[in-house]
């Protein structure tokens, strides 16, 4: 939990800085970058590593040397997908000012992709906090880079780019020593790249429409009404993702004990208190957000106030939607949940594209608290069926008549 508050810190940190020194338009286009280049990467995952994740668990196990060949395949073949589909996306959304941010662009999502199956692999071996801190190093980094340059007077929006560059390097060379560091099974399972994607695939659906439920708010926003409200939004988006820390640290470790347990109703004390917990944290940062905002960000983000609120009302169902999500995904009920993000993307794009033309950012929060209620509601009723099932067969067994007769 320290090391993911000190991501927290220096995530939060990178952002109030760029926000404030590069200015709401440069801003939005930092935004557009590393939305599009997360989008990419699940994409280029083709599901493996929440796939992965399971099936290292599995006796007997996905090899690690297995899956770091798989990992590297993919990622050469994901400079192909930046380079022809990210760029597209990224020049419609208002994040390729100049042919410059396209080349770091690339760069920049295939060391991403690498980095995303190595940190799914340190998560599915136990290396939790390993896993976190790797998420650390760039952030850090970056932050550092950001201040020092800034101070000389040469901080640019070109120059923040190569800064995004080199922090994920520097997790690509942290993650390489950690993974080397992992103990090998003596037996494992023989899966080829179309065994592990064949399995994995419902899981790249579903992380890319938890990706877009997140996130895609942001995109459409760039297209409707430029880098400046995205600038702006992000900057609220950040304060409040705040709130998805706790919840989201407690969903990979409940994600590791369903794959293990195999049970549903292990942590419903810690769910009921990671809830509570998210809540109170979001009554306080509502009360000292505006604050926040005029000391940290100045004047041109004023308009960011009265997102918080609303931004705050949506972490609620997210965090429920993490460690609900994170149970199915350990069970292996990929699909489920699949279901759940693709519908969810759905319902945001059609209130979006409703809602931004007239409201603007406030049309787009309002949409994310819908998409977010859609997708935990729907994640707890997949997960009472498997429960309900699980009773109804559990007392078959043992000759036990149900409430259905069975």
């Amino acid at each position: 939990m320290l090391w993911t508050g000190v991501l927290a810190a220096s995530a939060s940190l990178f952002a109030v800085l760029t926000a404030r020194w590069l200015g709401t338009a440069d801003r939005g286009v930092v935004v557009v970058f590393l939305t599009t280049s997360s989008f990419l990467m699940l994409i280029g995952s083709l599901g493996m590593g929440t796939g992965g994740r399971v099936l290292v668990n599995q006796d007997p196990p996905l090899g690690i040397d297995t899956y770091l060949r798989h990992s590297r395949n993919l990622s050469i073949a994901h400079l192909v997908t930046s380079a022809t589909l990210g760029l597209g996306v990224l020049a419609l959304s208002g994040g390729l000012p100049e042919i410059w941010a396209g080349a770091l662009f690339v760069a920049y999502a295939a060391l991403l992709l690498w980095c995303y199956l190595m940190r799914e692999l340190l998560h599915g071996c136990g290396h939790h906090r390993m896993a976190v801190v790797s998420d650390v190093v760039p952030a850090v980094v970056q932050t550092a880079l950001v201040g020092l340059i800034y101070a000389t007077g040469n901080l640019t929006l070109r120059i923040t780019m190569i800064v995004l560059v080199v922090g994920v390097a520097c997790q690509t060379v942290f993650l390489l020593v950690q993974v080397h560091r992992l103990p090998r099974e003596e037996v494992t399972a023989d899966w080829g790249l179309r065994g592990v994607l064949d399995f994995s695939l419902p899981a790249m659906f579903a992380s890319l429409g938890q990706a877009f439920v997140i996130r895609g708010d942001r995109l459409i926003l760039g297209a409707l009404a430029g880098s400046s409200a995205v600038g702006v939004y992000g900057a609220a988006a950040t304060l409040t993702e705040i709130l998805w820390i706790v919840p989201g640290a407690v969903a990979q470790v409940a994600f590791r004990r369903a794959s293990i347990s195999s049970s549903v109703t292990d942590g419903r004390r810690v769910r009921r208190l990671t809830l509570v917990l998210t809540a109170a944290l979001g009554l306080a940062l509502v009360g000292i957000a505006p604050w926040a905002i005029d000391l940290l960000l100045g004047p041109a983000y004023a308009s960011a106030k009265p997102l918080i609120a609303v931004l705050v009302l949506a972490s609620i169902p997210m965090a429920s939607y993490q460690l609900d999500a994170g149970v199915l995904n350990g069970l292996g009920r990929l699909k489920q949940v699949s279901t759940a993000t693709v519908a969810s993307s759905a319902v945001l794009i059609v209130l979006c594209l409703a809602l931004v033309p007239r409201w603007g950012a406030m049309g787009a929060a309002w949409g994310s608290v819908v998409a977010y209620t859609l997708l935990a509601a729907a994640c707890k009723i997949h997960l009472r069926r498997i429960h309900r099932s699980w009773v109804v067969a559990e007392a078959t067994e043992a000759g036990v008549p149900t409430a259905r007769g069975e």
